[in-house]
C-alpha cells in the first residue's frame, strides 16, 4: 500500500503554547492553542517538489525539512529571535500563566547517522575523480577539494553525536529572552522553582535547550556574575517515567505502527529515490545501478550530509552545490513524507492517541489557572520533533487533504494562516 502524498511539513521545530489571559474586566478568558507555523516553528509552509524555475527564488537554508535552523525559518525569521519585540496581547488581556512545549535547538547528527555516511565516501570520490582537473592544468582554488577531506567536518567526532550545536544554544538563549520581550507579565517575577517550572526529556541537547532558554528568560534577575545570571531547576525524569514528553518511547503499538508504516513505504520511497539518482548520475556522467556509484540510499545520505552543512556550518557551496534545486525541494518533499506517515497525521491513530498524558497535563494547567488555584507563572517543556509532531495532529493541525505526489502542482491551502502575518485567534473558553 502506497502512502499517501502529503505536502512538506515536517516541523523542524514546532512550538506549541496555551495561555490563560485576564483583561480588565475580570474575565477569564483560555487560550488552548496560539501556534505559530514554519519549517524551524511549525512547518505550514508547502513547497510542491515540482521542477522549479532558475527564477523560483528558491531559498536552500530554508528548506532542510527539520534540520531547517530557528533562523531560517520563514517568514518567522525576522521575528522570532528579535528580542526587542513586544507586541501587544490580543483585545488587551494580560497573560497570567504560559504552558509552553519547545523542540530543542540546532543540533550534532546523531549517531546512527555516523555509521551510514561512511556509504556515501565512493560517490563523493568518483564525483572527486569526475571534476578533477586535466594533467598539466594548474587549478587555484579548487572548489571541489572538501570532496577529499574524511569525515566531513559535521560528522568529524562521534563525541558530539547528538548534541546540542552552538548554533542551539544561540536560538534557545535568543527565544528565551523573545519570551521575556512578548510576556512580560509572565515573566516580571524573580525566578522561583515554584513559579517557573522547566523540564526536558533526558536527552542532554532538551536539558541544554532548556538552560539555554533560562539563561535568555531570567538574565539579569539573578545573584551570579555580571550579567545577573539565575541558576534554575530543570526536571528531567527517566526514560519508563517520562509519558508527556518522550511517550513514543513507552508506547509498543506506536514502535509496532512505525514499523509497519515504513515497511508499507519501502517500495515507495525506494522508487522516489531511484528516480533521483537516475537524473543525478546522467547530470554528473556516473553510474546508476545497484552495483553504481550513484544509488537511491547515497542521495539520501548527500542530502543529510547537505542540511547539516547549512545548518552547523553555513555552507551550502560543497554538498548542496552537487544538487539542482528540483532535486532538494523533492528530498525535502520525501523527508516530509516518511515524518507525515510515521509521526504525524498521516499514520494509525496511535500516532496521536499516545500523546494523551501531555495533553492532560496541559488541559490541567490551564483549567488550575483559570479557577484561580494557581502557584506556577510558566510552565516550559523542552523535547524533540517526535513529540510535537504527534501533539500538533492532536491538536487538529495538519489534517487537511495532502496534496498530489511530485511532479503534479498542488493548489493545497495550509489549515492555519501563513506566519508571520499574525497569529489566529486561537480557541477561548470563559
Amino acid at each position: 500500500m502506497l502512502p499517501r502524498p502529503v505536502r512538506a511539513s515536517a516541523c523542524a521545530a514546532v512550538l506549541v503554547w496555551a495561555l490563560v489571559w485576564t483583561v480588565a474586566h475580570g474575565q477569564t478568558l483560555v487560550n488552548l492553542g496560539e501556534w505559530s507555523g514554519a519549517s524551524g516553528l511549525g512547518a505550514t509552509r508547502t513547497i510542491p517538489p515540482q521542477k522549479l524555475s532558475e527564477n523560483s527564488g528558491f531559498v536552500l537554508r530554508s528548506h532542510l525539512s527539520t534540520k531547517t535552523t530557528y533562523a531560517n525559518s520563514p517568514p518567522l525569521d525576522s521575528q522570532l529571535l528579535d528580542t526587542n519585540s513586544n507586541s501587544q496581547s490580543q483585545c488587551q488581556a494580560v497573560p497570567v500563566f504560559l504552558d509552553a512545549v519547545i523542540r530543542h535547538g540546532t543540533r550534532y547528527p546523531t549517531e546512527r547517522w555516523y555509521g551510514k555516511i561512511e556509504d556515501l565516501k565512493p560517490l563523493l570520490a568518483a564525483l572527486r575523480q569526475r571534476r578533477a582537473p586535466r594533467p598539466g592544468v594548474i587549478v587555484v582554488g579548487d572548489e571541489d577539494s572538501w570532496l577529499d577531506q574524511w569525515p566531513p567536518a559535521a560528522f568529524k567526532d562521534v563525541a558530539d553525536a547528538g548534541e546540542l550545536h552552538a548554533e542551539g544554544k544561540r536560538e534557545l538563549y535568543a527565544i528565551g529572552r523573545r519570551f521575556r520581550s512578548r510576556f512580560p507579565e509572565v515573566f516580571s517575577a524573580a525566578y522561583s522553582p515554584r513559579a517557573y517550572n522547566l523540564s526536558a526529556t533526558r536527552k542532554s541537547r532538551a536539558g541544554q535547550s532548556a538552560a539555554a532558554f533560562a539563561l535568555g528568560a531570567f538574565e539579569g534577575g539573578g545573584p551570579l556574575g555580571t550579567c545577573g545570571m539565575e541558576p534554575v531547576v530543570i526536571h528531567t525524569p527517566s526514560s519508563a517515567e517520562d509519558l508527556e514528553l518522550r511517550f513514543f518511547d513507552s508506547c509498543p503499538s506506536y514502535e509496532e505502527a512505525k514499523e509497519q508504516g515504513k515497511a508499507a513505504m519501502g517500495e515507495f520511497m525506494a522508487k522516489q529515490y531511484g528516480m533521483l539518482a537516475e537524473g543525478f548520475a546522467t547530470r554528473h556522467g556516473l553510474s546508476h545501478d545497484e552495483e553504481g556509484e550513484v544509488t537511491g540510499n547515497r542521495m539520501a545520505l548527500l542530502w543529510e550530509l547537505c542540511k547539516f552543512q547549512v545548518a552547523l556550518e553555513g555552507v551550502e557551496s560543497q554538498a548542496c552545490a552537487l544538487l539542482g534545486p528540483d532535486e532538494m525541494a523533492t528530498l525535502e518533499w520525501l523527508d516530509d513524507v516518511e515524518d507525515y506517515q510515521t509521526k504525524g497525521c498521516g499514520g494509525p491513530e496511535v500516532n496521536w492517541a499516545m500523546t494523551s498524558p501531555l495533553v492532560d497535563s496541559v488541559l490541567h494547567n490551564l483549567h488550575q489557572a483559570a479557577g484561580g488555584h494557581r502557584i506556577k507563572r510558566a510552565q516550559l517543556r523542552f523535547a524533540h520533533a517526535e513529540t510535537l509532531e504527534p501533539l500538533l495532529c492532536r491538536l487538529g493541525i495538519f489534517r487537511s487533504e495532502p496534496p498530489a505526489a511530485p511532479p503534479h502542482p498542488t493548489n493545497y491551502t495550509p489549515p492555519l494562516p501563513a506566519p508571520g502575518g499574525g497569529l489566529p485567534p486561537g480557541m477561548y473558553v470563559g
